[in-house]
């Protein structure tokens, strides 16, 4: 939703955002300062900067008017950077096995994702037990939004990725099992897809982890597994 021309307030501003409506908000709030940057139109700039990221540095509210995100159709849009992993049991615990990345290319996204209107942070992506018959893939994001209102399974479309055995798979967002929640300090919204476990037939047929069991190397018996890096995107 784009600002005003004319007679707006902080309120505006932060409501526009992810605030909620008549609660403490200043133009120096570093959630509001990066979206006026983002998005600001130039013929309102105060002086030649815009609007400046540095805390404490001048800044103009009218500098905000007009502002507008133009509709994305990506978010996150890059590379990821994953490694398949073995991690010992214990005594009573058997090994297990997955692969984990919180390594991207472009970890945040500003604009509005799962309802939620501010700047968003790909947390992690990882799979675990994958198999034949069983499976599980995890996608979490979070926000800086602090106006505790959790986030809602809408907004996006799919996630799409390539892994090592170089196939490019699509995930649905339709097709997860959801959760949310909304704290003090921001928000949290995962998605997963498949569950581990043997009775479980994996929708997507995903056999191979990101990263590949044979992407090492060895020496002296010892098996080191190497990172990997390939294409990562949430479809809008």
């Amino acid at each position: 939703m784009a600002l005003g021309t004319t007679n707006i307030s902080i309120n505006d501003i932060h409501t526009t955002i992810g605030g909620v409506i008549n609660t403490e908000a200043s133009l120096n709030d570093a959630d509001i300062r990066t979206w006026g940057n983002t998005y600001a139109k130039s013929n309102f700039n105060f002086g030649a900067a815009g609007v400046p990221l540095g805390s404490g540095t001048e800044i103009a509210l009218g500098e905000f008017r007009d502002a507008n995100p133009n509709p994305a159709t990506t978010a996150f849009g890059g590379t990821f950077t994953h490694k398949y992993q073995v991690n010992p049991g214990g005594q009573y615990t058997p090994n297990s096995y997955g692969d984990y990345s919180n390594n991207f290319s472009n970890p945040t996204f500003i604009g509005t994702f799962a309802g939620i209107t501010g700047t968003h942070t790909m947390s992690s992506f990882s799979n675990s037990g994958l198999s034949s018959t069983a499976g599980s893939i995890n996608l979490q994001v979070t926000s800086t939004n602090t106006g505790m209102v959790a986030p809602t399974n809408s907004g996006w479309t799919s996630v799409t990725f390539k892994s090592y055995n170089n196939v490019t798979y699509t995930l649905q967002r339709s097709a997860a099992t959801f959760s949310s929640s909304a704290y003090s300090f921001g928000t949290n919204a995962s998605w997963s897809w498949g569950q581990v476990s043997s009775a479980f037939t994996y929708t997507y047929s995903f056999a191979d982890y990101f990263g590949g069991q044979n992407n090492r190397t060895i020496s002296g018996g010892f098996i080191t597994y190497l990172n990997h890096t390939d294409t990562f995107r949430i479809n809008i």
